[in-house]
């Protein structure tokens, strides 16, 4: 969507904290929207983690990311992209911290 694409822009000019209120609104309204374990939903999820961890928030980033494996793992399984890749997220967070 145009405000995701906004979001991630923001986040590549490391404008952190304005990217993470555009990805809490749209997590928020895709989980009213399109349900918790909807594929769009995890991505939203998955970059607020990433927006997180960039402004060393990791005790809320990891409790976020903790869920993410499992959910893209049911909705998707375990060999695709964003499953693994929301693994790798959650390994950097844990090493981070």
């Amino acid at each position: 969507t145009t405000t995701m694409n906004i979001a991630n822009t923001l986040q590549n000019q490391s404008k952190f904290e304005e990217a993470e209120v555009l990805y809490r609104k749209i997590l928020r309204m895709r989980q009213r929207v399109l349900g918790a374990e909807h594929p769009e939903t995890l991505g939203a999820g998955h970059a607020l983690c990433v927006v997180l961890c960039n402004q060393k928030k990791f005790t809320e980033a990891e409790a976020r990311c903790r869920l993410l494996p499992a959910a893209y793992h049911r909705v998707l399984g375990a060999e695709h992209p964003d499953t693994i890749e929301s693994s790798h997220l959650l390994a950097l967070i844990l090493k981070y911290m």
